[in-house]
């Protein structure tokens, strides 16, 4: 038996585009790479006012930061909708 039959139509039950574990994880997805985006640019932007000079531990030092808010929101936002745990 073909798998489109035992799973059903899309967008019911298990693996559809309704299915709200799925749209949770998608609005995680999208919600945690705004927040990358965001957070490396004000890091970037506090670390040039106090003067740390633009070298690759910067920038790791930027991404490992941002990396961290953008786990943080994923986490916050599976865990306000139902996912976490």
């Amino acid at each position: 038996m073909h798998l489109s039959v035992r799973v059903g139509k899309p967008g019911r039950g298990r693996g559809g585009s309704a299915d709200p574990r799925y749209n949770a994880r998608m609005l995680s997805l999208v919600i945690s790479t705004i927040a990358f985006f965001v957070a490396a640019y004000f890091i970037k932007r506090y670390l040039d006012e106090i003067g740390v000079p633009k070298t690759a531990v910067r920038g790791l030092v930027v991404f490992v930061l941002a990396l961290a808010v953008a786990y943080g929101v994923a986490f916050t936002v599976d865990w306000a909708m139902g996912l976490a745990g």
